[in-house]
């Protein structure tokens, strides 16, 4: 008697709070006597199963602990043991610790070769900065030697047009000189 007293003490804020939601909801929806009476037998079985769950949850509890199979609608399944669902949990956790430090000792090692390596890249950067100038450094030469070149070339190149077109001035007046001559030779015959 005293442990059922103990349960409806414990439940009241609950059924205090069901009370005022449901003042709300009549309030909110402007619920008449005989709806609300409809809505209280909608939700009167949900709330008696709520209400049993509550009062007998240990006795729920070890029911459906002691268990160790169940048919459901035809399905068929088996309950592990408590104990044995706590060691499975404990080893899991025990498993995950073990991964988590294998990881840690892993990481470091991994970061530990990459400063490693890190110092070999800067040596590796720096041959590599020396020879990627000396190959610039001589590609600018070549580079500026072909140009010089090219300058060069292009002067001969000009200085040959102008050659040539002097030479052709010059063909072209002995052609006159030549035609002149001619002219001459057929007027005193």
């Amino acid at each position: 008697m005293k442990n059922i007293i103990n349960k409806i003490i414990n439940f009241s804020p609950y059924l205090i709070i069901v009370i005022l939601i449901g003042g709300l909801f009549i309030f909110i929806n402007d619920l008449t006597y005989d709806q609300f009476l409809k809505f209280v037998e909608i939700m009167i079985w949900p709330a008696i199963v709520l209400l049993a769950l509550l009062f007998f949850k240990k006795v729920f509890t070890y029911l459906f602990f002691s268990m160790e199979e169940f048919n459901f609608f035809g399905t068929k399944g088996r309950l592990k043991n408590v104990e044995e669902v706590i060691q499975e949990k404990a080893q899991e956790l025990y498993e995950n610790r073990e991964r988590e430090r294998e990881l840690t000792e892993k990481e470091n090692f991994f970061k530990k070769q990459i400063e490693n390596l890190q110092k070999e890249k800067q040596t590796t950067n720096e041959e590599w900065y020396k020879f990627s100038k000396k190959v610039s450094d001589e590609w600018y030469k070549f580079s500026k030697d072909r140009v010089d070149d090219y300058k060069k070339l292009s002067n001969e190149y000009k200085d040959l047009l102008k050659t040539r077109d002097d030479l052709k001035k010059q063909i072209s007046a002995l052609l006159n000189q030549i035609q002149e001559l001619q002219k001459q030779i057929i007027n005193r015959s």
